[in-house]
């Protein structure tokens, strides 16, 4: 089978938006890895990096619900940490699972050829390039809100007394 242009082309929109997914993640990681080492003061982050990032931001959310927090509104924070663990199963999908073609009748006699990446567990679970491309804008801004509820909830903890 010979590859054309095309395929060329539409390998690299997915190579990009993987990309884009991947660094955005990077980021994540990098901020919530920070924001426990800030909270946890030990050397736990040795710990947590060897949890998946769900249970990471699950371990994130029961170290703010500590007495010693229960007084400050971490409500933005919570909500980011709710959406990095939803968002990351789509990053798993993401991650460990191939891009692969998906062939479909169109109508009679006529093929449709589509790229998606599919779960080799769940073949019902998937995504398409304009899926990815939006799940990667939803990782960007994730990253985003995320910078300023750690710094801010990072800045609401200074405040508290030792």
């Amino acid at each position: 089978m010979k590859v054309n242009e095309t395929d060329y082309a539409e390998r690299n929109k997915w190579e990009s938006a993987i990309g884009k997914c991947f660094l955005s993640f990077g980021n994540v990681e990098y901020l919530l890895y920070n924001f426990h080492q800030f909270i946890s003061k030990d050397d736990a982050p040795r710990f947590i990096s060897s949890l998946s990032l769900s249970k990471r931001t699950e371990l994130l959310s029961e170290l703010l619900n500590q007495h010693n927090f229960r007084e400050l509104d971490f409500s933005l924070i919570k909500i980011d940490l709710d959406d990095t663990k939803k968002l990351s199963e789509t990053r798993n999908l993401i991650a460990h699972n191939p891009l692969m073609f998906e062939f479909y009748e169109s109508e009679p006699g006529a093929i449709k050829i589509v790229q998606t990446i599919v779960s080799i567990k769940n073949r019902g679970h998937k995504i398409t390039l304009s899926e990815l491309d939006e799940f990667s804008e939803k990782a960007q801004s994730l990253v985003d809100r995320l910078y300023k509820s750690t710094r801010e909830t990072m800045d609401l903890i200074r405040l508290l007394p030792r």
